[in-house]
């Protein structure tokens, strides 16, 4: 080994490498995939066809995107897309809203950070934080059809 390089898990001198699902040092894609045409992957270890197959391709795409957050903190989209990373597979919600409080934070007028704030405020019960988070995206875009519905949706909710 070569003590002056590090390998994917920041050893220097380490033997650790990269996987077929793009996990460092995780088992590959016959092991820890439900892929059965491994022919068929593409750069991420996943099947073209199914976005995640619970084989670290979501997980490798985190580590980018907080990479990509520790090297340019005040870029509010790559908390963004870290975000809908989380809520797109219901995932470290907790986390999720302090991430997009800091993308608010960074582009306060940008509505769709305030909408993901409220998409996650919803689907874990805080009613009136969804509706408080949408009210403010609505004052940025009133037209927004989604953030309409969504409000309408969270008003019903409420009213009940």
């Amino acid at each position: 080994s070569n003590d002056c390089v590090q390998d994917c898990a920041g050893e220097w001198g380490g033997e650790a490498v990269v996987d077929d699902c793009g996990v460092c040092d995780g088992d590959g894609v016959a092991e820890a995939c439900d892929c059965t045409d491994t022919l068929g992957l593409n750069d991420n270890g996943c099947c073209d066809d199914i976005e995640d197959l619970g084989c670290g391709c979501d997980e490798a795409a985190a580590e980018e995107y907080q990479k990509i957050i520790r090297l340019q903190p005040k870029d509010p989209k790559t908390y963004g897309k870290l975000v809908q990373l989380y809520i797109d597979n219901q995932i470290h919600l907790d986390i999720a809203i302090s991430l997009v409080q800091t993308a608010i934070r960074l582009a306060p007028s940008s509505s769709v950070y305030l909408n993901q704030l409220a998409w996650i405020y919803y689907n874990t019960g805080q009613y009136i934080e969804a509706e408080q988070s949408l009210l403010k995206a609505l004052k940025i875009d009133p037209n927004n059809q989604l953030y309409l519905e969504g409000l309408q949706e969270i008003r019903k909710i409420l009213s009940q």
